[in-house]
């Protein structure tokens, strides 16, 4: 599994457990990776995921 989808389901666990800074910066790292790779779809995906996110 790319490390990309593998941070977004780590990100994933985190917010089950309502660890929502752990989430952000998997997500965030994962966004990077996305963008890096030219994945616009996957990319909008993770910055709507990002925005939902509690500050």
């Amino acid at each position: 599994m790319p490390v990309a989808e593998t941070l977004d389901g780590v990100g994933r666990s985190h917010l089950a457990l309502a660890q929502h800074d752990e989430a952000r910066t998997v997500w965030e790292e994962a966004l990077e990776l996305y963008r890096d790779q030219g994945r616009d779809e996957d990319a909008a995906q993770m910055r709507r995921q990002l925005d939902y996110l509690p500050r």
